[in-house]
């Protein structure tokens, strides 16, 4: 696939882009992967995926060695593998690419699982940086004006929280570009899924 050249160029550039931020006096955000990661772009601030990072020690078998040492630390081997490949990832600055860049924040959005929560808290103590937890609620029965109104609430801490971490202010213009572009990349996405229908 011709495109598979250019995504790996793409994510070298990220990876280095992450792991060199601190000498181009950028901030560097680790997020869970359902979490609102646009409004981090609008404040130039690098994400970066902690599960995306797991999967990769698995490819790569590294996992196995860093979830026994998660274990020797205390943590159950009922925890999801990634939480504990993170986690002691973190302790010897290991892993694939020599680890992640050091967070300056984390945000931890709990809408894929819970474990997310406990795991970003002990990341958050291990670095002592802050943490931002967004809560989703489970929409059983719709999505209500009540429900729209508790997550906005938290979007709007959620700015505060970022304005606060990098002492500059939310900028709303490119926020509403970052925006439209997130929306782009997802009606391209839904396209591309489309295209392995069987028929």
């Amino acid at each position: 696939i011709k495109s598979a050249k250019k995504m790996r160029e793409i994510m070298t550039t990220y990876y280095l882009e992450a792991l060199t931020a601190r000498e181009n006096n950028k901030k560097v955000a680790w997020i869970t992967s359902g979490g609102p990661v646009e409004p981090l772009i609008a404040m130039d601030i690098i994400p970066v995926y902690p599960e995306n990072h797991a999967a990769m020690i698995g490819a790569s078998k590294m996992g196995e060695e860093l979830c026994v040492k998660a274990e020797e630390m205390g943590y159950s081997s009922d925890l999801c593998s990634y939480a504990r490949a993170d986690i002691s990832c973190a302790q010897v600055n290991g892993g694939p690419l020599g680890g992640l860049p050091r967070p300056d924040m984390l945000i931890c959005c709990n809408n894929i699982c819970g474990t997310v929560l406990k795991w970003y808290e002990v990341q958050a103590r291990h670095f002592k940086v802050p943490l931002f937890i967004l809560d989703t609620p489970v929409c059983h029965t719709g999505y209500s004006p009540e429900i729209a109104a508790y997550v906005r609430r938290q979007i709007d801490e959620y700015i505060v929280f970022l304005e606060t971490a990098t002492g500059k202010k939310f900028d709303h213009d490119k926020m509403t570009e970052v925006g439209h572009l997130a929306l782009q990349g997802q009606k391209l996405w839904q396209k591309i899924l489309k295209t392995t229908t069987h028929k």
